[in-house]
């Protein structure tokens, strides 16, 4: 049993906190549990400070400060956090509310002015502050975190986190408005790039990359006889974004391959790019995208029965 006792709440809690072994009661109700930081004050007023430091020798309790404490299980950027005297923001946030973002190792914090003035910043850490003004809470909420990233990182973070935000909902397109007027020009016009439809974080750089260029793409464009496909440029010119945790497994590369073979028996014409494509060599990639564009070979039609797929724009 935990410290805190054994009534959970967990209908309220991030998807990360359901299951983590640590059970939970009316402490977090009256607002004491802060997603695992406990004041110490009032794990003491609940358990008795006996309890409490026996909590603590078992590592059922973890030391943050001289105030607070946190419960087992507490995911370490919120201990992190929490022990920097600072709030968990920007990327570091965003992946703990499940929205997709670029690989960054370090630990994105919002500091007071007057912590940064007295404590130094920890060597894994950065300093990620946005324009949304956030709560006490430990961990900034997803439009705070947001804001954060569009003011301290470039256009592929931000995009990769507005097209996961829009495909799960999490804000509504008024709040998105908002927030993105509040940083400016660029910040819109990312948001109109902002596609929900995309599938995954490379899929969503991917398309990003290819409009920054002029080249106009359909997203999960069905094509009867192929089944859905990521992305589509002019009338066949198929882009697959294949990265490994969503396309492992024999069957799906046996599938993959069926559908590539398909493809090009009707006259598409079918690449298959890779996160290490896009993010280490996209300059051996980027060439022969541009090829197949200017040469004008993305307009040629396929061979499909009448009506089955409506003709694309031009680029």
């Amino acid at each position: 049993m935990s410290i805190l006792g054994d009534r959970s709440v967990h209908r309220h809690l991030p998807r990360w906190r359901r299951g983590a072994g640590v059970p939970h009661n009316s402490c977090m109700r009256a607002g004491i549990d802060d997603h695992g930081i406990v004041a110490r004050k009032a794990a003491v007023r609940w358990k008795g400070r006996r309890s409490v430091e026996r909590a603590l020798l078992s590592g059922d309790l973890l030391p943050v400060d001289r105030t607070r404490v946190a419960l087992r299980g507490t995911p370490p950027p919120i201990l992190a956090a929490a022990r920097a005297r600072g709030t968990l923001t920007c990327l570091s946030a965003l992946k703990l509310h499940d929205v997709w973002t670029l690989d960054d190792a370090r630990i994105h914090l919002n500091r007071s002015r007057g912590v940064r003035d007295t404590h130094c910043l920890p060597a894994d850490a950065s300093d990620c502050r946005g324009r949304v003004v956030g709560g006490e809470s430990v961990l900034e909420p997803v439009d705070v975190a947001l804001s954060a990233v569009l003011a301290s990182h470039d256009r592929e973070h931000g995009i990769v986190a507005l097209d996961s935000i829009i495909r799960q909902g999490l804000l509504t397109a008024d709040q998105l408005e908002r927030l993105t007027a509040r940083h400016g020009a660029a910040a819109m016009r990312l948001l109109a790039r902002a596609d929900g439809r995309v599938e995954s974080p490379l899929e969503s750089v991917l398309r990003h990359r290819l409009l920054m260029l002029g080249v106009r793409v359909r997203t999960q464009v069905l094509i009867p006889g192929l089944g859905r496909v990521d992305m589509l440029v002019g009338e066949s010119l198929i882009i697959e974004a294949d990265g490994f945790e969503f396309h492992s497994g024999r069957d799906s590369f046996r599938d993959d391959r069926r559908r590539d073979r398909e493809a090009l028996r009707r006259g598409f014409q079918s690449i298959r790019i890779t996160w290490a494509d896009v993010f280490n060599d996209w300059n051996a990639v980027l060439p022969v995208l541009l090829e197949i564009v200017r040469s004008r070979r993305h307009r040629r039609r396929p061979v499909l029965g009448h009506g089955d797929l409506e003709r694309s724009r031009r680029i």
